[in-house]
């Protein structure tokens, strides 16, 4: 996950319509991108640098000032505070799903380094009885087949 998706969550909540990298200086697209650059330095771990990078600040004072208006916002602005709670559980639901995603593929990716077939589509794992043991012991293998509910189909051949 990166800000791009944070950009598209914020300008939901907030009601802005353009890119929030712009110069753009009304009070909504200011708090929005005000609100945008606080969620990448809390939830994404961006540094000043990072984020005067992806927002076009030209020195990383500008994204230091933006994060200590959000935070001042947050405490004194009820509506901001809402939105800025909103955008954030929208935010960890979505680097949830990207979480999960990446572990799907990291199991397709051992799976298929051993030699087992597996149905991305159907979520099917194909194996022959001498494949057996790798999906039978306990470990990360065992635990992501039970967690994103996979189905094991044995086969003869």
């Amino acid at each position: 996950m990166n800000h791009r998706y944070i950009n598209r969550i914020i300008r939901k909540h907030f009601g802005i319509f353009e890119h929030l990298d712009t110069y753009n200086l009304k009070t909504q697209a200011v708090k929005a991108r005000f609100a945008a650059m606080l969620l990448c330095s809390e939830e994404l771990g961006y540094s000043l640098h990072r984020i005067r990078r992806a927002y076009g600040r030209k020195s990383h004072s500008g994204v230091h000032h933006a994060l200590r208006m959000a935070r001042n916002l947050y405490e004194t602005d009820k509506a901001f505070r809402l939105k800025l709670d909103a955008a954030r559980g929208d935010v960890i639901k979505t680097k949830e799903s990207f979480r999960q995603a990446k572990q799907r593929y990291n199991l397709h990716y051992r799976l298929r380094q051993k030699g087992v077939h597996v149905n991305t589509a159907e979520r099917m794992i194909s194996i022959t009885p001498d494949q057996e043991e790798l999906i039978r012991s306990t470990g990360q293998p065992r635990n992501l087949i039970d967690k994103h509910h996979y189905l094991i189909q044995y086969s003869l051949l």
